[in-house]
């Protein structure tokens, strides 16, 4: 396991370490903390380190973290554990991943990285700022039909782009696979 030490912010990797357990860090002697799990705060998957939970899906949880070499945060996808046996399933969760990556348009999220560590598939994508059309939905019961038929008209230019570059047909569209930025 890798993880941040809480006081210098160095990465301290060992398969000794047992959650929770006091420890002291290599770089600064501090004692420090390991962290209580494999998805906790501070631990480090390739050059990311989770910063927090931000959601659960069917087959991933997504957690906001911060990619190291460039200084910027992203949304770390892990594959459940009870799905990283079923080969079926990671590799369809790495050609997400891939898929995401080859589609360049600016209302797309797109793919950075994907990894594999001690058995843990992820994927790092774009951490984009805003809420998700459920949400919005949920709060309002409806939208201003300026906002609804600019959604539809961003939504349909990205389905557009990505049949025409890529062959690609979305089969999850819906409110909460939608994020209205603070600019629109």
């Amino acid at each position: 396991m890798r993880f941040l030490c809480s006081h210098c912010e160095e990465i301290l990797e060992g398969e000794e370490f047992q959650f929770n357990e006091s420890i002291a860090c290599d770089h600064c002697r501090e004692t420090t903390l390991v962290p209580a799990s494999r998805l906790a705060l501070g631990v480090v998957f390739g050059d990311f380190v989770i910063m927090e939970l931000i959601g659960e899906e069917r087959i991933c949880t997504r957690h906001l973290a911060h990619q190291l070499s460039l200084r910027r945060e992203v949304v770390l996808a892990v594959l459940k554990r009870a799905l990283e046996e079923d080969r079926r399933y990671v590799q369809q969760f790495v050609n997400d991943a891939r898929i995401m990556a080859r589609l360049i348009h600016p209302n797309i999220v797109h793919a950075y990285a994907i990894g594999e560590e001690e058995g843990i598939n992820y994927a790092a994508i774009e951490h984009v700022r805003g809420r998700n059309l459920q949400s919005m939905l949920y709060e309002n019961h409806h939208l201003p039909l300026c906002h609804a038929l600019d959604i539809a008209r961003q939504l349909a230019d990205a389905i557009d782009y990505a049949w025409v570059e890529q062959h690609i047909l979305h089969r999850d569209i819906k409110p909460g696979n939608i994020i209205w930025t603070v600019t629109g």
